[in-house]
């Protein structure tokens, strides 16, 4: 079929038949009438090119593999991107992104090293993140960190730290090695430096939690045990809590914490885990040092008082002073009203 013949019979078809049309030709796979109708659409303008890459999604033979790695030098960008991300997911080999990378644009690199994190493409990571970082620098190296292997990301990582873009990509794809990391540098770093490099450095662990949560909280007791801890792991409280929920609680309570528990306290799972731990848990965490007034207990409420006074979980009950604490000061207005 010649690319005139294909033009006129697809374009009077609505876009779903003739996607369905195009992808028809996956059984012309090997044919070299395939290649020529291949290299005439890419000769012609923007519609055309994108009429080749669909097909050559869709053939996936030799020819439009070899049509894709052409693709990826497209001069229309966007043509570009979907050609560089079509040939990472097929598997294109190290050779055809080693050349577009040595002088491509930083958006065409970016999407590239996008493309091979998202398809986890170890072998081109690994084969092209020390070429990249001699030709681009170390910002852009880490990029690919996530998509290595454990053993080339585990030895390039401390070298690349201080460019690592995204700490949560790290700990996603390799959550071990993350915290391998985490805690060997807190343990050599001195007290002073701590708390910064923590916090910049929380995204990743938050993303390791799941993977092993007795561990962070290990890493928490021993390097996190004065301040608000670190904000990308304030919403893992949860789980971390279902894993070791004494030593979080102790640790949640400790003098440098409790501005972080009464926050937390806001959060009705959190108060549920609390309850039950237990009367004596929930008890303790009812008479933390600096505690606010409370609206009374309901069900799935730490208990306003120690067990004892009569005011357990859902008993509706309400102590002199909290409606008035609720209301505000007097003559301030309520923080609902409109502003006059």
């Amino acid at each position: 079929m010649r690319v005139d013949e294909l033009l006129t019979e697809i374009e009077p078809l609505p876009y779903h038949a003739r996607c369905r049309r195009l992808a028809e030709l996956r059984g012309s796979a090997g044919d070299p009438a395939l290649a020529e109708l291949l290299d005439g659409l890419a000769a012609g303008g923007h519609y055309e090119r994108s009429l080749a890459l669909f097909i050559a999604t869709a053939v996936r033979d030799a020819a439009s593999l070899a049509h894709v790695a052409r693709a990826i030098r497209d001069p229309d960008a966007r043509l570009a991107a979907q050609a560089i991300t079509l040939g990472v997911r097929l598997g294109l080999g190290v050779e055809m992104f080693g050349a577009l990378l040595d002088d491509a644009p930083a958006a065409v690199r970016a999407t590239a090293y996008k493309a091979v994190r998202r398809f986890r493409r170890a072998d081109l990571a690994e084969a092209l993140i020390d070429a990249v970082a001699a030709r681009w620098g170390d910002t852009e190296a880490a990029a690919l960190l996530p998509a290595c292997g454990e053993d080339g990301a585990r030895s390039r990582l401390d070298g690349l730290a201080h460019a690592v873009p995204n700490w949560k990509a790290i700990g996603r794809a390799h959550p071990g090695l993350l915290l391998d990391y985490v805690e060997r540098r807190l343990a050599e770093m001195s007290e002073s430096l701590v708390q910064s490099w923590w916090w910049s450095r929380a995204p990743g662990v938050a993303a390791a939690v799941r993977h092993d949560p007795g561990r962070v909280v290990g890493l928490l007791e021993r390097h996190a045990g004065t301040g608000h801890l670190p904000g990308a792991l304030v919403p893992k409280v949860g789980v971390l809590m279902d894993a070791e929920p004494e030593r979080m609680l102790r640790l949640l309570l400790a003098p440098g914490h409790r501005g972080t528990l009464g926050g937390l306290l806001a959060r009705r799972g959190i108060r549920d885990r609390i309850v039950r731990l237990g009367d004596d848990d929930a008890a303790a965490v009812a008479r933390r040092p600096g505690r606010g007034p409370h609206p009374p207990p309901a069900a799935g409420d730490v208990p306003a008082e120690p067990p004892g006074t009569g005011l357990r979980r859902g008993d509706g009950r309400t102590r002199p002073g909290d409606r008035a604490a609720r209301r505000g000061p007097p003559g301030r207005p309520a923080v609902h009203r409109a502003r006059a």
